[in-house]
């Protein structure tokens, strides 16, 4: 019972986190998945098929707390399906230590900027969060002004690959997001929580179609800790302050891709 109860609290803090701030369901279980004994296949296959039933409750709450913007998800989804089916394939086929070190290194850098930008911006205005008349926060901390599809699609690709590697669709998805003048943080939060859904299905069914064995009881308990808390973390992903929620994500991709990169490398 104790690693039973161990994996479905893995579940709950994986998609708490995930639910929050868009990112960190497949580094923090697969984290704690190897540290369990488990080979790094095995683990991502169970960590995406428990996905598939975690971001549908995810997903579907950010949805109806209007969190979702449709031309942001339809994009994402196109290509983040095609990039994780690639992912997989490469994951089970081919050793990625090399780009997973790489994307370590981006992230980490992501990380960096958001968090300046958002500090910067509240420097800027004198120690308090600025509102735009719609109830915006102002975006003087932004580096890109308009979304593309062109934009968006090649962001789809390349998370939809790098998390079905390991490296995580939602750091690179809501970080790029992030960085977008018109995209509110709950926004950035929804919208790849939403697309995750179907980006998670097409990873777990090339993975139950190149490995023989998955552990249907890893898979349930993950399942369970992650349906029971995604509700809550939707919600309050909505009412936290943009500030706030920015500086958690900024932060939350620093701690991830140094959590990787001294994986990568041997300290722990």
């Amino acid at each position: 019972m104790i690693p039973l109860l161990l994996l479905i609290l893995i579940g709950v803090i994986a998609q708490f986190t995930d639910g929050t701030l868009g990112m960190g369901y497949g580094v923090t279980s697969a984290a704690a998945l190897l540290a369990l004994g488990f080979l790094p296949a095995a683990a991502s296959a169970s960590i995406h098929t428990a996905q598939i039933f975690t971001s549908l409750v995810s997903g579907g709450v950010h949805y109806k707390l209007g969190n979702v913007r449709s031309d942001i998800a339809t994009p994402l989804t196109i290509t983040g399906v095609i990039g994780g089916v690639l992912g997989a394939y490469t994951a089970v086929t081919l050793p990625v230590l090399p780009l997973k070190t790489m994307v370590s290194l981006v992230l980490l850098i992501m990380g960096v900027v958001i968090v300046s930008r958002f500090i910067h911006n509240h420097r800027r205005n004198n120690g308090s969060d600025r509102y735009l008349p719609d109830g915006g926060q102002a975006l003087s901390y932004k580096v890109v002004h308009n979304i593309s599809s062109k934009r968006l699609l090649t962001l789809g690709g390349v998370a939809g690959f790098i998390d079905a590697i390991g490296g995580g669709w939602g750091p690179i998805a809501t970080s790029n997001l992030m960085l977008i003048d018109d995209v509110k943080p709950r926004e950035a939060v929804g919208s790849v929580n939403f697309a995750e859904f179907f980006q998670t299905v097409a990873v777990s069914a090339t993975f139950i179609a190149l490995l023989a064995d998955l552990d249907w009881l890893v898979i349930g308990a993950l399942i369970l800790g992650g349906v029971v808390v995604a509700p809550f973390a939707a919600i309050l992903a909505k009412k936290m302050p943009h500030r706030v929620l920015g500086l958690a994500i900024g932060g939350s991709i620093i701690l991830l891709s140094v959590h990787l990169l001294l994986g990568i490398f041997g300290v722990f």
